[in-house]
């Protein structure tokens, strides 16, 4: 099964700006909701932080995706002739799609997704504003709410139309996963989400066991293995369209797993839970926090007249999808390959590269400069 992902135009045009201009040094507006409250406001980060979040995920999904999927009526923004996103379209990884949401259902649709984005009076006010305002005058009053706010009801409802998951904008996504309460996921996010969390689980073993290891950073292994391939930013996307082959057997599982998830079969979803359970004994072995003692099987040796006892779980480990995640978990933590990709844009000893580190350290307050109050 396809692993498909609607692709967010404007990450595409952080990306594309960050790799002509570098690191931008301004800020940008983002929106935090407390639903339980009924507050809102608005505070400024880091731009440059959200160029970098961007660009990794990017990376991360090239490799793990088979195709990246972009609305066509909005892809003016990034698709110029100088583009260094033009690889991604010349490889077919990236495919522009015309996704109609102005059916009865896909304006259904938006309408909900709308009423529980705005989760505050002051944000449903201005959504009606600026639903009134474009309808007159073809502009929006509340600029910053209509592109995080309505921008990310229209992709919410591009993504229930055509079955296929959204990987939001930071500052998108940042608003979903507070007002909806829910993480965007599908099988590959979960998988890889996952993994995460089995490597956050392996540096901060690491931290405890008084070797003075500094825990901090984790950037996803496969930026970091593409980061460390690379030596400029022009090599980023070029080694990241050469990494897919190694991980087709990963995106081949995450598609079965999905196909597991669709068809809501109980037996087929937990044949792939119990890849995860595996390897996170496999994990917690490594760890010295479980039990050993493992089925063994042995291997003749007739050369040397002898046998090896190796347990089984020793051998699964290291073939097929077990052995692509045990290869991910077990990666460099990234710490390095952060400076390396900060120093590409001249920012590896600069105010501006400290707070892209710190924001990637803290993501809850990431890169937060001040408070912006009501828009």
């Amino acid at each position: 099964m396809n692993t498909k992902l609607i692709l967010d135009n404007w990450l595409l045009w952080e990306v594309q700006q960050l790799l002509l201009h570098g690191c931008s040094d301004g800020f940008t507006p983002r929106l935090v909701v407390d639903p339980a409250t009924k507050a809102d406001e608005w505070e400024a980060i880091s731009s440059g932080l959200l160029q970098v979040e961007c660009l990794i995920r990017l990376l991360v999904d090239i490799v793990t995706r088979d195709e990246l999927i972009v609305d066509g009526r909005y892809i003016d923004f990034w698709d110029k002739p100088d583009s260094p996103l033009q690889l991604l379209i010349e490889n077919k990884v990236v495919r522009v799609e015309e996704i109609d949401t102005y059916s009865t259902e896909g304006r259904y649709v938006q309408s909900v997704t709308l009423d529980q984005l705005c989760a505050t009076d002051r944000l449903r006010k201005q959504q009606s504003e600026n639903e009134h305002s474009w309808a007159e005058y073809q502009e929006t009053k509340h600029s910053a709410h209509s592109v995080i706010v309505w921008g990310a009801a229209g992709y919410l409802t591009r993504s229930h139309l055509t079955g296929t998951p959204y990987s939001g904008h930071p500052l998108r996504k940042f608003l979903i996963e507070r007002t909806l309460l829910r993480k965007l996921s599908d099988a590959g996010t979960r998988t890889l989400r996952w993994v995460d969390e089995q490597r956050a689980k392996v540096f901060e073993s690491v931290a405890r066991d008084g070797s003075g290891y500094d825990f901090g950073v984790i950037l996803p292994p496969i930026a970091v293995e593409i980061v460390e391939s690379a030596q400029t930013p022009a090599d980023l996307l070029r080694v990241a369209l050469e990494l897919r082959q190694e991980y087709a057997l990963l995106r081949k599982w995450m598609g079965e797993y999905q196909h597991a998830l669709d068809s809501e079969s109980p037996v087929r979803i937990l044949e792939r839970s119990r890849v995860f359970r595996s390897i996170d004994d496999h994990v917690s072995r490594k760890l010295g926090s479980s039990a050993h003692g493992a089925t063994s099987v042995s291997i003749s040796l007739g050369w040397l007249g002898g046998e090896i006892p190796l347990p089984v779980d020793f051998i699964r480990q290291r073939i097929g999808i077990r052995a692509i995640m045990n290869r991910l978990i077990f990666a460099k933590q990234g710490k390095g390959s952060l400076m390396k990709l900060l120093g590409m844009f001249g920012e590896r000893s600069t105010p501006l590269g400290a707070r892209i580190v710190e924001g990637l350290l803290h993501p809850d307050t990431a890169g937060k400069q001040e408070s912006l109050g009501a828009e």
